[in-house]
């Protein structure tokens, strides 16, 4: 016991609000750092039906010069249309592959697929930027599969001169958040949290709307807030006035590291 009471987020409380498929390895992980997981699973992810029959994209893939994967989802839910459509990775072999993540190269490999650029930061603008530094992407056609929404991955492409590569962005997967909180997260929240983790905009923004619903926000208002991503970072700061820790680099392992860091400062401090 007096071992595990070294390590560097000991009792420490954290939410989990990621789907709880997503959950269970970033729990395993707190664990080791001995911290007490508490999953609050807040959003789940499903495939956009319409999109298994999108025959404009699934028989001209081939049309493509590169497709940028952004998430495990976008990788999921890619495979699963290429399968309900009788296809598999071999409709792929022409096409370059660029990977944003750790875990999203994880996933591609289960497709035996290798990424043919992966960049040093996760986000759809470092992506472009670090591949134009390697290859002309100009008239280049470029397939981003993604959630049905207007996020940074969008509004990235959006942005980009008229010069730039032909990104077409496919909604694939779409988020499903719940209504209410389970009347034990409520009992968690209520016994105080001394992290709060968040991986997405979305999921800032629900969270919100949730711990509002059931006036729990005065409860967290000693709560350390996580985030994962600057666009994340961004909305979680415009809705809760604040963010404390935020992961270096956006992985997992970079999110309990920069916690770890935060309180060891912390405890340095006192």
């Amino acid at each position: 016991m007096n071992w595990f009471e070294t390590k560097k987020l000991f009792g420490k409380r954290v939410l989990i609000t990621r789907s709880k498929e997503q959950s269970f390895s970033f729990a395993s992980k707190l664990i080791k750092s001995g911290a007490k997981p508490i999953l609050c699973p807040i959003v789940s992810y499903s495939i956009v039906e319409k999109e298994i029959y999108n025959k404009n994209i699934i028989n001209n893939l081939s049309s493509f010069d590169w497709i940028f994967f952004t998430s495990q989802n976008s990788v999921k839910f890619f495979f699963e249309i290429l399968s309900k459509n009788y296809f598999d990775s071999r409709a792929l072999s022409n096409i370059k592959i660029a990977s944003v993540g750790y875990k999203t190269n994880l996933e591609l490999e289960k497709y035996n697929i290798k990424a043919d650029f992966i960049p040093k930061r996760f986000s759809m603008e470092d992506l472009i930027k670090e591949l134009r530094e390697k290859e002309d992407l100009s008239s280049k056609k470029i397939l981003v599969p993604g959630q049905d929404i207007e996020h940074e991955a969008v509004r990235a492409i959006h942005e980009l001169p008229q010069q730039e590569p032909k990104l077409a962005y496919w909604g694939i997967y779409h988020a499903n958040f719940i209504d209410n909180l389970p009347s034990q997260i409520i009992d968690e929240i209520n016994k105080g949290i001394d992290i709060m983790t968040l991986f997405s905009s979305n999921t800032a923004k629900n969270l919100s709307i949730l711990l509002e619903k059931h006036d729990l926000k005065d409860k967290i208002k000693n709560t350390k807030i996580s985030v994962i991503g600057e666009e994340t970072a961004k909305t979680t700061k415009d809705l809760f006035g604040r963010i404390d820790i935020v992961a270096e680099p956006y992985t997992e392992e970079g999110l309990i590291n920069s916690m770890e860091s935060y309180f060891n400062l912390e405890k340095q401090a006192i």
